[in-house]
C-alpha cells in the first residue's frame, strides 16, 4: 500500500506518513506533521523556528486484528513574538494523550455498554487508563448535555450496596427523561445543602417536584424550591393500597390453607378489573365469594384508580377523594383505615397530580435500569465512578 492511500485511510489532514512497520500484533506508522509552521497558542502568531524535536507514540483504532501505533516526530517551536516555547499540536490527538481522539471515544462507548474489566481485557488497555479515560469523557459529556437546567424534577432512592442499607438518591429531569444527578446521601440536610449549592436561580426555576411519601423529600422541596408544586407519586400511593390487599390475602391463606381459591391471586389483586381477562375475573370472583371483605377492598382500589384515570380538575378530584375516604372508613377495616389516614395526611400533595399529571414512573424505570447497571458495573471502586456511569447511561450517546 502506498503512502498516499494510507494517509487517506487514516483521514488525518495534518499528518504525513514516512514509513510503516507491520509486526505480528502491531502496525507501526512513522510520520511527522504535514505543515512546516505552527501557530503559537498564546499570541496566535505563525512560528517556524524549531527548538528541538521529540518522539511521541499515539495509539489509534485497531485494524485487521492488529493494534495501530503512530510514531510521531513532534517539534518544539520558539515564538519570537512572545518568547514562548510550545510543542506543535495535532487534530487527531489531544495534548499529552497517548490515544487518538477517535480511539478514546470508541473505548468510552465500550465502557458504557460493558464492564471495565471486560473492555480492558478485550482492547488490551490498562484498567487505570480506562478508568481515567471514562471519567474524563463522562464529565465532558455531562457538562455539555446537562448544561440546560431542569424545570421539573423527580427523585427517588435506591440501594447501591446490597445488604448494607446504603441508599443513594437519583434526581431525574422529567422533561428530558435523563438523570440529572446521583447523590450518595439521602438525608434531608444533605439534599437541602446540595440544591442550595446550585444557586437561587436554579431553585427558583423548579416548578414541579415529584417524589414518594417520604417526608425528607417533601420537606427538602418546600425548603429550597419556592415556586415548585410538590406531587406525591400515585404509584407509590397504590403500592401502599396493594399492601393492604396483600395483608388480607395472606391472612386468608393462613386461616384457610387448603382453600384453592386463595392461591395464586396476588398479582391479580394488583391489576385493575378492566385489565383482567374473563378467566382471571372468574378466579378473583371465586375468591371474593369466600371473602367479601377482600372483594370490597379490591373494588375500592378500583374506584380510587378510576378517580386518578379520569380527566378531573383539582377541585373535582378533591370532592371525589373525600367521598372515597368516607366509603373506605365505613368498611371499618384496620389496615384500610391506616391507608386512609395516609391519604388524608398527604392529600394536598396527592391532588397536585390532577394539575400536573406528573408521576415518578419515569424515575422508577430509571431505577430498574440502575439495578441492571449494578450487575455489570465491575471496575467502579468508588461512588463517583458509579455516579458518572449512571448519568451517562441515560444520556444520548455522543
Amino acid at each position: 500500500m502506498d503512502k498516499d492511500t494510507l494517509e487517506k485511510l487514516l483521514g488525518f489532514t495534518d499528518f504525513t506518513v514516512d514509513s510503516v512497520v507491520v509486526l505480528p500484533t502491531q502496525i507501526q506508522i512513522h510520520g511527522h506533521a504535514r505543515f512546516e509552521q505552527a501557530v503559537c497558542p498564546v499570541c496566535l502568531e505563525k512560528c517556524n523556528t524549531v527548538n528541538q524535536k521529540q518522539a511521541r507514540i499515539v495509539r489509534d483504532m485497531p485494524v485487521f486484528g492488529k493494534e495501530v501505533y503512530l510514531h510521531l516526530t513532534t517539534r518544539q517551536f520558539h515564538c519570537t513574538n512572545c518568547q514562548r516555547f510550545f510543542y506543535e499540536s495535532f487534530s487527531f490527538v489531544e495534548p499529552k494523550r497517548t490515544m487518538t481522539t477517535r480511539l478514546e471515544k470508541y473505548l468510552y462507548q465500550c465502557c458504557q455498554d460493558s464492564a471495565f474489566k471486560e473492555v480492558a481485557a478485550r482492547e488490551n488497555v490498562r484498567w487505570d487508563v480506562l478508568q481515567g479515560l471514562f471519567t474524563r469523557w463522562a464529565k465532558r459529556q455531562i457538562k455539555t448535555d446537562l448544561a440546560t437546567p431542569p424545570t421539573r424534577l423527580g427523585i427517588d432512592e435506591f440501594a447501591y450496596c446490597k445488604g448494607k442499607k446504603d441508599y443513594a438518591v437519583v434526581i431525574v429531569d422529567l422533561d428530558r427523561a435523563v438523570v440529572y444527578d446521583v447523590l450518595e446521601n439521602r438525608d434531608k440536610e444533605a439534599l437541602i445543602a446540595y440544591f442550595k449549592t446550585k444557586g437561587p436561580a436554579f431553585c427558583a426555576s423548579i416548578t414541579l417536584f415529584s417524589c414518594d411519601m417520604w417526608a425528607g423529600f417533601v420537606n427538602t422541596a418546600i425548603a429550597v424550591f419556592p415556586h415548585a408544586e410538590v406531587v406525591v407519586d400515585r404509584f407509590h400511593l397504590f403500592a401502599h393500597l396493594h399492601h393492604v390487599l396483600d395483608i388480607h390475602r395472606r391472612n386468608l391463606r393462613k386461616n384457610s390453607p387448603k382453600a384453592v381459591c386463595f392461591k395464586a391471586i396476588k398479582w391479580l389483586l394488583y391489576r385493575a378489573w378492566s385489565k383482567l381477562s374473563l378467566t382471571e375475573r372468574r378466579v378473583l370472583l371465586a375468591a371474593f365469594r369466600q371473602a367479601p371483605v377482600l372483594r370490597k377492598v379490591y373494588f375500592l382500589k378500583n374506584e380510587l384508580r378510576n378517580i386518578f384515570e379520569a380527566d378531573l380538575s383539582r377541585q373535582e378530584a378533591d370532592a371525589l377523594l373525600s367521598e372515597w375516604v368516607v366509603a373506605a372508613n365505613a368498611l371499618a377495616d384496620e389496615s384500610l383505615t391506616k391507608f386512609v389516614a395516609l391519604v388524608e395526611s398527604w392529600k394536598k400533595h396527592i391532588l397536585v397530580f390532577f394539575v400536573s399529571r406528573a408521576t415518578n414512573g419515569l424515575v422508577e424505570g430509571i431505577n430498574n435500569g440502575i439495578k441492571t447497571l449494578k450487575r455489570v458495573a465491575y471496575g467502579f471502586r468508588n461512588f463517583e465512578q458509579f455516579r458518572l456511569r449512571i448519568i451517562v447511561n441515560f444520556l444520548q450517546p455522543l
